[in-house]
């Protein structure tokens, strides 16, 4: 998987990717921090960056001061679950909340301690799979790469707390907010094998995905020119594929260094590996291996250099 950062604010996460979310018009951003298991990837929480910022009241001195905090889902998000395939479909439903400072003179508050209690429902579906290409930083096309195609509603409600008690709806209003407010989000996102991050995301304003609201794609992985496919390092093969036998071969471009393979399977167990000598080397699959899709993973000096989806007939 593709590591953006060691996360260690809660366990068992292994990785953290940043991401904004909003206080009304207040925006505020956090890390999520989520791993890998072999039901999925799972989210465990936020590792959230204070900010504070300056309320329209007229008063210079009324502000709104987001904690610096570790908020641990109450449970684990399902990102994505495993064995992940055409139609296959997972819900999640957790909540957490976020604490803040308010000041607000009219009001007697001055830095009062509040919270945002957020309750998340989410639907996600495997809805298409091909190849898809993007724009680099540059401007240029890529070359086309394999996705898995995955729709998701989230549905979330927002309660907001001041002094541990409901807060008034004067204060709200002027905040742009509404007590038990509802927002639904509608996103499609699209994963290259063995990544945590989609290649592409488009956010929706309906349920039917048909008015695109906003569009990323993931620049960490665009070099400045193209985007290079992760499943398919030029210097290494593997063949046959399809594989009607029982063995294969993996071919590298040199033998210098360390190289070595894993055999994994769509739950994301590792069922073999051994080291690769020389630059032609032929495997035979373990006797566990029936029809189905694999993942080889090869590696290079402990740097993984490809991965390649395997269809054994």
């Amino acid at each position: 998987m593709f590591a953006y950062r060691v996360a260690t604010a809660i366990s068992p996460a292994t990785y953290a990717d940043s991401n904004s979310y909003a206080l009304g018009t207040y925006a505020y951003k956090g890390n999520v921090l989520s791993g890998i298991t072999s039901g999925g990837i799972l989210e465990y929480g936020l590792d959230i960056k204070s900010a504070t910022y300056n309320l329209p009241t007229g008063t210079p001195t009324d502000s709104i001061y987001i904690l610096s905090q570790t908020q641990t889902y109450s449970s684990n998000r399902t990102k994505i679950a495993l064995p992940a395939t055409m139609s296959s479909t997972w819900s999640s439903s957790y909540n957490f909340q976020v604490d803040f400072n308010l000041t607000v003179a009219i009001a007697s508050y001055s830095l009062a301690p509040g919270y945002i209690k957020s309750y998340v429902t989410e639907k996600d579906s495997v809805i298409g799979w091909g190849t898809m290409r993007v724009k680099t930083a540059a401007g240029t096309p890529s070359g086309y790469m394999n996705v898995l195609q995955v729709r998701t509603m989230i549905t979330t409600l927002d309660s907001f707390y001041v002094n541990n008690a409901p807060a008034s709806t004067t204060l709200l209003s002027g905040l742009g907010l509404t007590q038990g407010q509802v927002v639904k989000t509608y996103e499609q996102d699209f994963y290259r094998v063995n990544e945590l991050t989609s290649l592409a995301y488009v956010q929706f304003s309906d349920s039917a995905n048909t008015t695109p609201t906003k569009a990323t794609t993931h620049a960490q992985r665009l070099s400045p020119n193209a985007v290079t496919n992760v499943v398919n390092d030029a210097n290494v093969k593997v063949y046959p594929n399809p594989v009607s036998g029982r063995t294969i071969s993996i071919e590298v471009a040199n033998a210098n260094g360390e190289w070595k393979y894993e055999l994994i399977n769509m739950t994301g167990q590792t069922i073999a590996a051994d080291a690769l000598h020389g630059t032609n080397n032929t495997i035979t699959l373990p006797a566990s291996v029936t029809p189905g899709i694999y993942y080889v993973r090869i590696m290079n000096n402990g740097k993984q250099v490809a991965v390649q989806a395997l269809d054994v007939n």
